[in-house]
């Protein structure tokens, strides 16, 4: 049987994802390329497949996918290591992704009430809404999808609490109207902006109107 054959890892996967998101975050890759190589990286089934994939990024894609554990990867030279803080962080932010995890909750509704999501699988796409009321996205322990999460937060005369543990990089972007949304680092945690290119991200899209939205960066 040919290298190309054997049958890949989650663990093999997860590296090529790791590839792919340097890649985007220097140029390498588009949005759109990246959005697509992912699915296919998810799906791959032989190593074969998931060299395909990263061959015209980095050299030495086998030994980089499949090399011993001092040769896990390579990265792009303007990406920067980091210290042994930092990086266990990141690894332990990785180990969250699991591409095969079932079950993966895309929806989270707090209607003149409240709702929790914590200790499931999230999906690489979830959204959630306090409307009259709040909800809590609590991602400590719990399994994701894809190398990139995406949480739409809603907060309409309510409001929505995403807690992300150290290790993830953050974005928080959207609209507030007679309302707000931030980003707390809280705690000691390290803070999302010292992490590298190859740390999993976070994303959240907000919209609040008389409510608001927060994202808690806290130590696990």
């Amino acid at each position: 049987m040919e290298s190309r054959d054997i049958k890949c890892t989650n663990s093999e996967r997860t590296t090529a994802s790791q590839v792919l998101a340097d890649a985007m975050s220097v140029g390498q890759l588009s949005v759109t390329e990246f959005e697509e190589r992912s699915s296919r990286c998810a799906e791959a089934t032989t190593r074969g497949k998931l060299v395909d994939l990263v061959a015209d990024l980095i050299e030495a894609p086998e030994q980089v996918l499949f090399g011993s554990h001092q040769v896990a990867r390579q990265r792009p030279k303007d990406v920067k290591t980091t210290s042994g803080e930092t990086s266990t962080a990141v690894d332990r932010a990785l180990a969250q992704i699991e591409p095969s995890a079932q079950g993966a909750q895309g929806l989270s509704l707090g209607i003149f009430g409240g709702s929790t999501v914590r200790g499931i699988p999230i999906a690489a796409h979830h959204t959630t809404m306090g409307i009259f009321g709040g909800t809590d996205v609590d991602l400590r322990g719990a399994s994701l999808k894809e190398h990139v999460t995406t949480i739409q937060a809603v907060g309409v005369f309510g409001g929505v609490d995403v807690w992300v543990p150290e290790g993830f990089r953050v974005r928080v972007n959207g609209v507030g109207l007679f309302g707000g949304h931030d980003i707390k680092v809280e705690g000691g945690a390290i803070d999302p902006a010292d992490l590298p290119a190859s740390a999993p991200e976070v994303v959240v899209n907000c919209f609040s109107l008389f409510g608001g939205v927060d994202v808690h960066v806290v130590k696990r």
